[in-house]
């Protein structure tokens, strides 16, 4: 079982997570409406949007297994 310090923690970190998320994928939409071609930096761009999906999905299997939960 983790602390309250812990849990505020991991819950501070997933919103700086989601935050960043939300203004990378903010930018590669505003670079995709102003008709840019997709270049290498709006590929670069929404790879790095993506990027905390994929670790927020791992991260959170990980979390799950720390706490002693069955992981799904």
């Amino acid at each position: 079982m983790m602390n309250k310090g812990e849990v505020a923690k991991y819950r501070m970190a997933d919103r700086m997570r989601e935050a960043e998320q939300a203004r990378l994928a903010n930018e590669v939409w505003a670079t995709r409406e102003r008709s840019v071609p997709r270049t290498v930096k709006a590929t670069t761009m929404l790879a790095r949007a993506l990027r905390p999906v994929r670790q927020l999905a791992e991260s959170l299997r990980t979390i799950r297994r720390v706490a002693g939960h069955r992981v799904a």
